[in-house]
């Protein structure tokens, strides 16, 4: 998949101060409205993230084929979830968009 999009939304989201880092971070962050986790997120990680986006009722995006710390230029990075509701719906919309090209 070609994550350029998701990359530079990231991008914008870190930027603007709309972006939350790791697990401890989104369990203490307010208005959450996407959260983003990386394939190699432990087992135990993912199950609490999943937990968290259902009682926060946000989207919740699997990086598959790529390292999300690579996509965000930060070392170890499994999670990172975005605050700024039009950043979080181009994400969904491209996120979406990139799921229909690949299954075609």
């Amino acid at each position: 998949m070609d994550y350029t999009k998701l990359t530079t939304y990231l991008g914008f989201a870190i930027k603007s101060g709309s972006a939350v880092f790791g697990l401890d971070g989104i369990k203490k962050a307010d208005k959450i409205k996407v959260i983003i986790y990386s394939s190699n997120a432990s087992e135990n990680t993912v199950k609490e993230i999943r937990y968290y986006a259902g009682k926060k009722i946000c989207a919740l995006i699997r990086v598959e084929d790529a390292d999300l710390g690579e996509l965000v230029k930060r070392n170890n990075c499994k999670l990172i979830a975005v605050t700024d509701a039009n950043l979080a719906n181009g994400i969904i919309t491209n996120y979406k968009q990139l799921s229909e090209d690949t299954a075609e």
